[in-house]
C-alpha cells in the first residue's frame, strides 16, 4: 500500500526519516557520511530548505528541516 502524502503546514518543521532496506547499512565508510551530507548541502541550497538538525548512524539518517522562506 502506498504512503498517504506528507503533511504540511506552512512554518512548521518537516522530521524526516531516511532509512536502509530492511534496516540495512546505508552507510559503509566515512566517505559515504561526507558524500551524502555535501549532496544534501548542495540540495538544501538549491532548494532553499533549512536543516536544523541532524542524526545520523549507518542505517538511518534523521533531520528536522524546513523552508527558508518560512523563517522569514
Amino acid at each position: 500500500m502506498p504512503r498517504l502524502p506528507r503533511l504540511y503546514m506552512e512554518g512548521c518543521a518537516q522530521h524526516i526519516i531516511q532509512r536502509g532496506n530492511n534496516r540495512q547499512a546505508c552507510f559503509f565508510a566515512d566517505e559515504d557520511y561526507a558524500f551524502y551530507f555535501d549532496r544534501l548541502k548542495g540540495a538544501s541550497k538549491k532548494y532553499q530548505v533549512s536543516i536544523h538538525a541532524f542524526e545520523e548512524s549507518r542505517d538511518e539518517w534523521l533531520r528536522l528541516s524546513d523552508e527558508l522562506d518560512s523563517l522569514n
